[in-house]
């Protein structure tokens, strides 16, 4: 079975563990870009964008501990209430994919691969 978006269980589990430092405002997360189209390479950064009340400060602070952990590519998170440039926000509506979703049991994978566009703001 192909790995989910070119990332391995153990890159997975980092991404998680970041993720669960954010607190309730972050709600779900999903990837776009190359990744979630399926086009991406070895060394593809890896695009997520935010859903929930989250401040740009927290989204600021995910950021810094994706820079600082061991995963072997760039993460680039986006906070979709805080996008403002039309183009993008129609392009994440697209093709952004299910990646975790926060619930009572904590952060929960939610992996379907054909579910583009699935969360809204």
């Amino acid at each position: 079975m192909q790995p989910l978006f070119g990332l391995r269980t153990e890159e997975l589990d980092i991404i998680r563990g970041i993720l669960e430092t954010a607190g309730p405002e972050l709600e779900r997360v999903a990837v776009f870009g190359s990744r979630a189209q399926g086009n991406y390479r070895p060394n593809s950064d890896l695009d997520l964008v935010l859903y929930g009340p989250l401040d740009e400060k927290s989204a600021d602070r995910l950021w810094t501990l994706f820079q600082e952990s061991p995963l072997p590519f760039s993460v680039d998170v986006k906070r979709y209430s805080a996008i403002v440039y039309l183009p993008l926000r129609q392009h994440i509506d697209q093709v952004a994919k299910p990646l975790f979703v926060h619930s009572a049991e904590g952060w929960v994978a939610e992996h379907d691969p054909d579910a583009a566009g699935a969360y809204h703001d």
